[in-house]
């Protein structure tokens, strides 16, 4: 409780049995300051932000025409989260009009009106600096989740042009047969994957796939997938083309003892195509 008084022991009569009706008994912590002090806006915003309540008492300051401290206070008080009472003449009009932080209240208050005003003004103070707390910590929070949303958004598009270098950009321009691919994958990172290939001079190797799922753990499958096809064996006189249900069913075996404990599915259909019929 910050009090703007011109004669802090004048003061003292009203102070005293303020403090000695508090409600819940605890006395507040009491500083006065200079009532001087409300024609500076700098100096007063610093008494404000150090009191969760502002008792301003009668009183006029400034020669040779008087300024009541009330008005000085009501042209200070916009804008604040600290609320005030003003104990003021009753004659004289209300100075804040406008400002909805500030309580007039007669200058001849009994103290205990004047405490119960001042300890809701503290309450309601203290919770509207909780509430801008919570506000600021909110938006830092929100910066920070923006921040990391964006690096994770880099990091999927990084992630999904990585994806299309392992697909094929040209499909082979063969006489008599005609490839094209329509690639429209539901999110940057998808589980989808095509290759047609040359096996030889008369066979090209068709393969198309799709994981379950969407994302990063669909197309690190894929990638797997993609690897594990068995195109073509080794013999000791050169190679030996995989048939398209061979290559399938040894193509599940090696997926099944790769995958380990995850619970994933892959459709997949491979094709040879031989151009001489």
């Amino acid at each position: 409780l910050t009090v703007l008084v011109d004669d802090p022991v004048a003061a003292a009569a009203i102070i005293e049995p303020v403090c000695a009706a508090w409600p819940d008994r605890i006395p507040p912590v009491v500083q006065t300051a200079p009532a001087t002090l409300a024609m500076t806006a700098d100096r007063f915003a610093g008494v404000i932000e150090a009191c969760d309540a502002l008792l301003v008492l009668p009183g006029s300051v400034g020669s040779p025409h008087p300024v009541d401290v009330a008005d000085l206070v009501a042209a200070r008080m916009f804008g604040v989260q600290t609320l005030a009472v003003l104990l003021a003449d009753t004659h004289r009009p209300a100075p804040s009009a406008g400002a909805e932080n500030l309580l007039r209240l007669p200058a001849a208050a009994q103290p205990g009106t004047i405490a119960g005003a001042l300890f809701a003004v503290a309450q309601a103070t203290r919770t509207a600096r909780q509430r801008e707390r919570h506000r600021q910590l909110d938006s830092r929070v929100m910066a920070v989740a923006e921040r990391q949303f964006e690096a994770f958004q880099t990091e999927i598009q990084l992630a999904a042009m990585v994806q299309r270098e392992f697909l094929p950009r040209d499909l082979p321009v063969v006489p008599g047969m005609q490839f094209g691919v329509l690639f429209r994958p539901g999110s940057a990172l998808s589980g989808d994957f095509y290759d047609v290939q040359p096996l030889d001079q008369h066979h090209f190797g068709l393969f198309l796939a799709d994981a379950s799922g969407h994302g990063v753990a669909a197309a690190l499958l894929m990638m797997l997938v993609s690897r594990l096809l068995p195109i073509k064996d080794s013999t000791s006189t050169g190679h030996r083309l995989v048939p398209p249900g061979e290559a399938l069913s040894r193509l599940n075996k090696a997926f099944h003892a790769r995958r380990g404990d995850l619970s994933a599915t892959v459709s997949a259909a491979y094709a040879v195509i031989d151009l001489r019929d």
